[in-house]
């Protein structure tokens, strides 16, 4: 019989970053049948359902089988300062995984995605930061990376970047399926899907795309909104002063992060 107390064995966590491909790269780790990631997406458990036994946890993995790499993709988990000692708590030994994309970039994505996609914002991109600075801060990678490099090995993290994967996303693939230790040759369908391109069009029925994002079940999901028709809209611009302040905002941290990934990132400093 099935037990809901049992501790999951968890391989690897995907701890975002929100609107930088995690969604690409989950689905395409899900079409690797060496992995096993649940079908609900983003259980949040350790930002949001937390219990020191590990309750509950264990009722997502119930599907898994042996002799595959089982894991989760959670963004929130980037952000929570008390995730990452949670998570090297109950799992010291699992591999961390991390999507990254220029932080301006990120938070453009952000703001199309609650106003266009989910009909929930109507201002602009500067309204948009100053009511939502949470949402600005989480382009704060080297902050919070930081607390998941103090507690696990360097080894055990992985980061890919959003840029390289726009520009040969089957190599950048294979090397998480290396990191990870599974058969990196396998084909996967999803890995030439773009990623982030419902960010470039408006969905005429937004209160049913809006739906449709609450479904827990990645795969129905994905494929519910690939048959939803869009049309093209125009995007918002940034404004060279809000640019400004935004480059200026995350220069300090782009550094930090440079300093502790050992990558030079001055492609998101080019106009700083």
């Amino acid at each position: 019989m099935y037990r809901n107390n049992i501790k999951p064995k968890i391989d690897f966590i995907g701890i975002g970053a929100a609107k930088a491909g995690t969604t690409w790269l989950t689905e395409c780790m899900n079409e690797h049948p060496q992995i096993y990631i649940p079908r609900t997406k983003e259980l949040n458990y350790f930002s949001q359902k937390y219990n020191k036994k590990l309750l509950g946890y264990s009722h997502y993995f119930k599907r898994q089988k042996d002799n595959v790499l089982c894991g989760e993709f959670s963004p929130q988990y980037l952000d929570h300062e008390t995730v990452p000692a949670l998570i090297y708590k109950h799992y010291p030994n699992t591999k961390i995984l991390v999507v990254l994309r220029d932080p301006i970039e990120r938070l453009m994505s952000d703001f199309h995605y609650w106003k266009y996609i989910l009909n929930r914002f109507t201002g602009n991109f500067e309204t948009y930061i100053n009511e939502h600075p949470e949402c600005v801060n989480r382009g704060l990678y080297g902050k919070l990376l930081q607390r998941y490099f103090d507690v696990f090995p360097s080894k055990n993290i992985y980061i890919i970047f959003h840029q390289d994967i726009r520009k040969n996303a089957q190599y950048e693939l294979e090397k998480v399926f290396h990191f990870l230790g599974v058969d990196t040759k396998i084909k996967i369908p999803s890995v030439f899907r773009h990623i982030h391109t419902r960010d470039e069009y408006r969905v005429p029925f937004s209160y049913l795309h809006s739906a449709v994002h609450k479904l827990s079940f990645l795969k129905l999901r994905s494929y519910i909104i690939s048959k939803i028709p869009s049309v093209k809209y125009k995007k918002d611009t940034v404004s060279d002063m809000v640019r400004s302040e935004l480059h200026s905002f995350y220069n300090t941290d782009i550094n930090l992060l440079e300093k502790l990934i050992l990558k030079d990132l001055s492609e998101w400093k080019k106009n700083i």
